[in-house]
């Protein structure tokens, strides 16, 4: 459902892919995907401040959900020749090894089989050693986690999977446009909220363009706590007045769209505690399955590129390092995980509908941010400081630099 809508990758989740992927970003670039420099070519309007305008090194590679997902799919398989990939099918069950400790493998339901789902002569044992789940926010993983558990020799007692949440009620919505103008030679505009009294926000992105060779971008909103945008196109575009600047509707008021508005509800962040229980070795839990996060700040994509980083320098490691392998993933991905989780929710909550409870030290980071973001449009130190912490590449520690704390 959220496939029509724009994609951001920050930067580190950007370094990862392409390490992952040599090929990836030619591959973008000759499908038509636009190669772009955030903080220069994109109009920034956070808090209550236009960003200046800045040559940098945060390159970003705009395209649509499909061109993305089709291109890593295909350079997959192209460097990994021992991949095969099973359409159509479910997991089911997890299957564990003779020794009741470690995984064995899947079971899974082939759903080209037309079966009763509960049918034991439709489902396929896949065997393996290490098993790492990551079907989504919606993953029946807790459930069969739990199950699993229930019946490993190394766990005595019922355990059930922790979940941390924050319901902030998220809505976005978007449509795809041709003749879109900006000033200043711009190619994007964002447009951010303004907690407490502003919960709406917009961002027009570039991606490539389409068979006719006319050039489109992705108009999407972004909005909190049940603040939901119209699905009704004339409403749609009007609504971009409610935003903090006129210049978001100035850019798509003679716009043409292409597509209809494709809109979509999101709860808020999730995140499951799999690391606290006592798994089989070599079941792991990554992606939107441990941790979903409010899309709005283009979070999830990169943390799962640092799983896969982390994941496979894990397996990397001769076997006689390997005390346990799902204990030392975990071991290496909690604090960036926990870390971007608390970064979302302390932003959500700083809207006065969200539910849940407040993430450590949010009276001090939900007050940091807004203030570090409104001094970095005129101190550079503190500008490298904060970009460098949303986009994955340095720890929030740095914002205990004397040079950040001090004017």
């Amino acid at each position: 459902p959220q496939s029509e809508h724009i994609h951001n990758i920050l930067q580190k989740g950007r370094q990862l892919l392409m390490e992952l992927f040599p090929n990836l970003r030619q591959e973008l670039m000759k499908h038509g995907a636009k190669e772009i420099d955030f903080y220069h070519d994109l109009l920034l309007y956070f808090e209550d401040s236009w960003a200046p305008r800045i040559h940098s090194d945060f390159k970003s590679i705009q395209c649509t959900r499909a061109l993305l997902e089709f291109c890593i799919r295909r350079s997959l398989l192209s460097l990994c020749p021992n991949v095969s990939i099973i359409d159509k099918a479910t997991v089911v069950n997890y299957i564990l090894n003779e020794d009741g400790v470690r995984i064995g493998g899947v079971q899974y339901q082939n759903k080209r089989h037309k079966g009763n789902e509960d049918d034991d002569d439709d489902l396929v044992d896949l065997v393996g050693d290490v098993v790492v789940e990551s079907t989504g926010r919606s993953t029946n993983a807790p459930k069969l986690v739990k199950d699993i558990m229930m019946m490993s020799a190394a766990t005595e007692e019922e355990e059930e999977v922790r979940m941390s949440h924050i319901d902030s009620y998220i809505g976005y919505g978007c449509a795809i446009y041709t003749d879109v103008t900006f000033p200043h030679d711009a190619v994007g505009l964002l447009v951010g909220p303004l907690a407490p009294k502003c919960s709406r926000s917009g961002l027009i992105m570039p991606v490539e363009d389409d068979e006719q060779g006319r050039k489109r971008h992705i108009v999407m909103y972004g909005t909190y706590n049940k603040d939901y945008c119209p699905a009704d196109q004339t409403q749609f575009k009007e609504f971009a007045k409610t935003l903090q600047k006129q210049e978001f509707y100035d850019a798509i008021k003679n716009a043409t769209p292409l597509t209809k508005v494709s809109t979509y509800k999101y709860k808020g962040s999730q995140r499951y505690h799999f690391e606290e229980c006592s798994l089989p070795e070599g079941l792991l839990v990554a992606g939107d399955s441990l941790a979903s996060f409010t899309p709005l700040y283009g979070q999830g994509i990169s943390i799962a590129c640092i799983e896969a980083k982390e994941l496979g320098d894990v397996l990397s490691l001769p076997v006689d390092r390997h005390v346990s392998i799902t204990r030392d993933f975990y071991r290496r991905i909690t604090p960036v995980v926990d870390f971007a989780f608390r970064s979302a929710t302390s932003a959500d909550m700083r809207f006065p509908m969200t539910e849940g409870k407040r993430p450590p030290l949010f009276n001090f980071t939900s007050k940091l941010f807004p203030a570090a973001t409104r001094v970095s449009m005129s101190n550079k130190f503190v500008l490298s400081c904060l970009r460098d912490v949303i986009h994955l590449l340095s720890p929030s520690t740095v914002f205990l630099d004397p040079r950040f704390l001090l004017p």
